[in-house]
């Protein structure tokens, strides 16, 4: 085959150059026909646009992107709108079952009110009825007088009938005397403040007075506002209280005569417990301090006065003690000794001496109770002086 293509080849190259004008003119010929039929489909493609490229989307995106994005748009739109419906049919249907309520309300309301009534009726029928009982055994057991019939009927269907009560008279103890009962108690205020002491055998003295009348046994009253009485006070340390003693009390009458008696009671302080609530008063820390240091100045003193001495056995077994030191010092030293020694005797006595007390202001209110009873006598007529025992 490429020997017969090789032997044609020379016929070839000379037809070829003596037609050569001739192809090029077809050539160029076919070269404008190409150019002519691809500008025509170029025009043609060019008047029919695409239906995506003409699509312009809500966010301003065209193309198939743009289409995306609006059929996305559009499928929320359309879920919010059902949502709405829906949303829409629920609150219908609540204010259905609302105005049910509503209505089943006002029927029970309703049914309440008359059962209401009928519970209020029958309860004024068995209250009639009850009623009717109680004034019909009444009747029969209290003996009712004959009375004419009345003109007009009368609403009462019970009869009151009063019996006549005993006045009870006001008596008196005594026209002569009162009578102050054991157990009688009243109010009372401290007119003096004490330092009442922890020595039993040595209580002091207070002055109180009393600011009511007693209340005696049974509600009664006995009047004597006013007096004055005496006390002895003792300190319980234990309870930080001063027990106070009523041993005396006087009284002056509106007529003048004067009365005074020996007494036994006792007080009680605003709580209303044995004895008055006080402060503990213990004057024992300069005496105390005062002893220490005396007694730490005269030992110090006299070792060191010793510290100047010297100690020796004799023949005769007997110890002699001689200065073999400062004599000065010596002599210093056992004189401040022994009046250390004295002092802290001084010191000692003083503790002795001081004993603990409870203190008590003037003013604070008591309470006095009597532990005995006791007659006051005047001679006069307490009636006309408004004195007399009552209930």
């Amino acid at each position: 085959m490429e020997d017969i293509l090789l032997s044609k080849m020379p016929s070839l190259q000379n037809t070829l150059k003596k037609n050569a004008k001739t192809i090029f003119i077809v050539v160029i010929i076919l070269f404008v026909f190409i150019t002519l039929l691809t500008s025509r489909l170029t025009a043609n493609r060019q008047k029919i646009p695409r239906a995506n490229e003409n699509v312009t989307g809500i966010l301003g995106i065209q193309g198939e992107e743009g289409q995306i994005y609006n059929k996305a748009i559009e499928s929320r739109v359309n879920n919010v709108s059902n949502n709405l419906e829906q949303f829409q049919n629920q609150l219908d249907a609540l204010q259905k079952q609302n105005q049910a309520l509503t209505d089943q309300n006002k029927l029970l309301n309703a049914e309440l009110r008359h059962i209401n009534d009928r519970v209020d009726k029958k309860m004024n029928e068995n209250l009639n009825e009850a009623m009717n009982k109680i004034e019909t055994k009444i009747s029969n057991i209290i003996p009712t007088r004959q009375v004419s019939a009345p003109s007009t009927p009368q609403s009462e269907r019970l009869q009151i009938i009063s019996f006549p009560q005993k006045k009870q008279e006001q008596t008196s103890y005594s026209q002569k005397e009162l009578y102050l009962p054991a157990g009688s108690f009243v109010k009372g205020t401290l007119l003096s403040g004490v330092f009442a002491p922890e020595n039993k055998s040595n209580p002091l003295p207070v002055v109180f007075s009393v600011d009511q009348a007693f209340n005696g046994p049974a509600g009664s009253k006995i009047p004597l506002k006013g007096m004055l009485g005496i006390g002895k006070a003792q300190a319980d340390i234990n309870s930080s209280r001063a027990v106070i003693q009523v041993v005396r009390l006087a009284y002056v009458f509106p007529d003048g005569k004067v009365w005074e008696k020996n007494v036994n009671g006792w007080v009680c302080g605003p709580d209303d417990i044995l004895g008055v609530k006080g402060k503990i008063i213990q004057q024992t820390g300069r005496a105390l301090a005062g002893a220490f240091t005396s007694g730490f100045l005269s030992g110090a003193s006299q070792a060191l006065s010793q510290a100047q001495t010297s100690t020796q056995q004799t023949i005769s077994g007997t110890l002699e003690t001689n200065v073999t030191g400062n004599t000065t010092k010596y002599g210093l030293y056992s004189g401040l000794a022994s009046a250390a020694g004295n002092l802290s005797n001084y010191y000692s006595g003083m503790l002795n001496q001081i004993i603990t007390a409870i203190k008590i202001r003037a003013g604070t209110p008591i309470q006095i109770v009597m532990e005995k009873g006791v007659s006051i006598e005047s001679g006069n007529d307490y009636n006309n002086h408004g004195y007399s025992y009552h209930q």
